[in-house]
């Protein structure tokens, strides 16, 4: 959750317009398991859900990314 704010006070610092990010599930995220994709998702936005700044979170998150694999 703290590189999120994190990312959204920078892009706030710089005076960006239309600030947004795309969360990656998969990678360094989930050490590349597939099945860890979800709960990542999950867990995002149950902590935008609790936070304070909720209201600028859950708009500052447009998407995420989660990749299929043919193979576990």
């Amino acid at each position: 959750m703290g590189s999120i704010k994190l990312s959204y006070e920078l892009m706030e610092k710089r005076n960006i317009l239309n600030k947004g990010i795309i969360i990656d599930c998969n990678h360094d995220n989930s050490k590349k398991d597939p099945f860890k994709q979800i709960a990542i998702m999950s867990e995002v936005l149950e902590n935008i859900s609790k936070d304070s700044e909720s209201e600028k979170l859950k708009t500052f998150v447009k998407g995420f990314m989660v990749e299929s694999y043919l193979y576990d």
